[in-house]
């Protein structure tokens, strides 16, 4: 499912083995400003693991 979501194989397997240790995978779509403010608030609270990802092309 998460392929689905343009993220690579490997770090797929990373997010689900998280969630198996009850971490969150958080999911989130919008425009590149939208983006760029997520990636600020992520680091000013220290969440260090995560991936900006572009959705496959249909």
């Amino acid at each position: 499912m998460l392929a689905s979501l343009g993220i690579p194989e490997d770090r797929a397997r990373r997010y689900c083995d998280r969630i198996q240790c009850c971490e969150y995978l958080l999911v989130l779509k919008g425009k590149d400003e939208e983006i760029q403010n997520a990636e600020v608030i992520l680091k000013k609270h220290d969440i260090n693991y995560w991936g900006i990802y572009e959705l496959p092309q249909v």
